[in-house]
């Protein structure tokens, strides 16, 4: 199949916005996915300084209970980080 170079161009261009799109949508969704586990990490870490009781706690998260210091502490860590 012989392309012509208008044409070889506009697929070119037509890779690098898909691309671009493709790249700005994952990067878009890590930061939700980051929003969302830090906001669920605080929940849990004030839950646990009230004095909830763990089981509690884990059922309302929909894990088991001793996940529970794992989701609060990734809280801590990126705080760290950041």
């Amino acid at each position: 199949m012989a392309l012509t170079k208008e044409e070889a161009e506009r697929l070119l261009r037509e890779v690098k916005a898909t691309s671009d799109r493709s790249r700005d949508a994952k990067e878009e969704a890590n930061r939700i996915v980051r929003e969302a586990a830090e906001a669920r990490g605080n929940a849990v870490q004030a839950a646990l300084d009230a004095g909830l009781p763990r089981e509690l706690i884990a059922v309302s998260a929909g894990v088991h209970r001793n996940l529970l210091y794992r989701i609060a502490g990734k809280t801590s860590q990126q705080k760290k980080r950041n």
